[in-house]
């Protein structure tokens, strides 16, 4: 099994999700430039955002098809004017920046 992780100027990397999401996501950042401050995720192309940045010390396997494409995403936490936390969710995939029909399904704000 492996999953295609799309990011930067449509650039993508394979990777074996069959590890924990903690070791996943360390190889994720490492292979693609990301800095450790970086709270990373992924998304699917219909931007349904896995949430295996919230499993640690669980297999991520079980969230992702065989040879599934999805998008690394980076989550940004804000405080809205009432004082509450939300989360944010912002695509590392150059390309989706300026794209107006993908940013409108993306479900990137979540209440914490």
């Amino acid at each position: 099994m492996f999953i295609v992780v799309k990011y930067g100027d449509n650039k993508q990397q394979l990777f074996n999700p069959k590890c924990l999401a903690q070791a996943l996501l360390a190889n994720i950042r490492e292979r693609c430039g990301c800095s450790e401050d970086d709270v990373l995720d992924l998304s699917d192309e219909d931007g349904n955002v896995k949430r295996i940045s919230k499993r640690l010390d669980e297999d991520p396997e079980i969230v992702f098809r065989d040879r599934e494409s999805l998008i690394l995403v980076k989550e940004i936490k804000m405080t809205s004017s009432e004082g509450a936390e939300e989360r944010l969710y912002m695509p590392l995939l150059d390309q989706l920046e300026d794209d107006d029909s993908f940013i409108s399904e993306f479900p990137g704000i979540g209440e914490l």
